[in-house]
């Protein structure tokens, strides 16, 4: 009976999940038609203040997922479960990672000088 409630707790566990890395987070689609009219300068600009906002809240999101993982793994040991959803930081990176790559197909559509070898 112990053995199964542990077992129903581990998969539990697992199918409610952690919050994410920021790298696992996927990039939502991001349409180009506010950056269409932009300059090179402009977007460039544009490109640096999306990428230094994702850096930092990127940061935010790894600290809080390895505190919420520990935390999780915690409350399992007594024999609890937490269960969290993908909140707004979230999906706030993953529309920040959308702009980033919306900006860059634009610049690069545009051949402005610094999006040659940009990924």
């Amino acid at each position: 009976m112990k053995k199964l409630l542990i077992i129903e707790l581990l998969v539990l566990f697992f199918i409610s999940g952690c919050a994410k890395k920021a790298d696992s987070i996927k990039p939502t689609y991001v349409s180009p038609i506010e950056y269409n009219d932009l300059s090179c300068k402009e977007l460039k600009k544009e490109l640096i203040k999306v990428n230094q906002t994702l850096t930092d809240l990127s940061a935010k999101q790894d600290e809080d997922s390895e505190k919420e993982n520990t935390f999780a793994m915690a409350v399992l040991m007594i024999g609890f479960i937490s269960i969290d959803v993908d909140g707004p930081q979230e999906a706030e990176i993953g529309r920040l990672k959308g702009r980033s790559e919306t900006i860059k197909d634009v610049a690069a559509k545009k051949n402005c000088s610094f999006a040659a070898g940009m990924p």
